[in-house]
């Protein structure tokens, strides 16, 4: 599984499209550990030995690029610009 997330996690962000769009890069990010989060809980009942593969597999994949730090922030920037222009009725 371990080689799974990496490969798949280095193809989101060695995606050229990704990295020029760090919203997508990001929420791509996002859903691709989500759905891992999904798979370890329902398939292995959230055995610890998984979860804990899991996390340093997406550190293994995520230290070969400089774009996560940079693109998480812009990111959440995004996200609560959007969420106060929602509560301002903006």
């Amino acid at each position: 599984m371990n080689e799974y997330i990496e490969t798949q996690g280095s193809k989101i962000i060695d995606e050229k499209e990704n990295i020029e769009n760090p919203i997508i890069f990001t929420q791509k990010l996002l859903d691709f550990k989500g759905n891992m989060d999904k798979q370890i809980s329902y398939c292995f009942n959230s055995d610890i030995k998984f979860e804990k593969g899991r996390d340093s597999s997406f550190q293994n994949f995520l230290n070969k690029s400089k774009h996560p730090p940079q693109f998480m922030a812009i990111f959440i920037d995004d996200f609560m610009t959007k969420q106060v222009s929602k509560l301002s009725g903006s």
